[in-house]
């Protein structure tokens, strides 16, 4: 029988549409795993059993458990990066018209739904190097620069990515926390410290 192809991480990329159903339910049963109980809850016996897969056909797509994070990490990166795709057609005059509420909603709102929707998401990023807060980061400064100026720009997109970071961080650490709440919230908080900044803000 022919195996499938090697992606470019090393990792089986089915060809047949069972094949791909298969490897994604595998992911899924990674990603629950890691939602109730962290990275260290995963082995490939666990993910198999939670697949409802034999080990051997586990081993089929990859080759241990660190390919088998790195996949799920890349899976949620290239699912962010989509969201960001969708900012970059808008123009700097339209950034700088947007209203405040608009803006953090364009920018935050969706990131945070896809964290609310894979409690995972944050845990598998964290433990794999992922290019995408950078991309974001980038996005954040060039909007922010486009409505108030490139130098205040740049420090109160710093501001409101450490903010947003930093209380998702928060947020993923502290198991007993309402961390639905905390997502919703957030948008609120960055809101508030936003149109506190705004109006006083220069082209400096």
């Amino acid at each position: 029988m022919t195996k499938e192809p090697l992606d470019d991480r090393g990792t089986r990329a089915p060809q047949q549409e069972r094949g791909r159903k298969r490897r994604e339910a595998i992911l899924d049963a990674a990603a629950a795993l890691i939602s109730e109980g962290g990275a260290d809850s995963v082995t490939m016996q666990a993910v198999a059993q939670r697949a409802s897969s034999s080990v051997g056909s586990m081993y089929h797509f990859f080759r241990n458990r660190e390919q088998l994070l790195d996949a799920l990490a890349q899976r949620h990166a290239d699912a962010l990066e989509d969201i960001l795709k969708q900012c970059d057609g808008v123009s700097k005059a339209a950034w700088r018209a947007m209203p405040a509420h608009d803006m953090v909603q364009a920018i935050f709102g969706e990131p945070l739904h896809y964290f609310a929707r894979h409690p995972d998401a944050l845990i598998t990023l964290r433990v794999h190097d992922q290019e995408g807060p950078d991309r974001f980061q980038l996005l954040l400064t060039d909007v922010m620069a486009a409505r108030i100026g490139t130098v205040r720009g740049k420090k109160v997109a710093e501001v409101l990515y450490a903010v947003a970071s930093g209380t998702l961080l928060f947020a993923k650490d502290r198991k007993h926390l309402n961390a639905q709440h905390v997502l919703k919230t957030i948008p609120a908080v960055l809101l508030a410290y936003l149109e506190s900044i705004e109006p006083r803000a220069s082209d400096s």
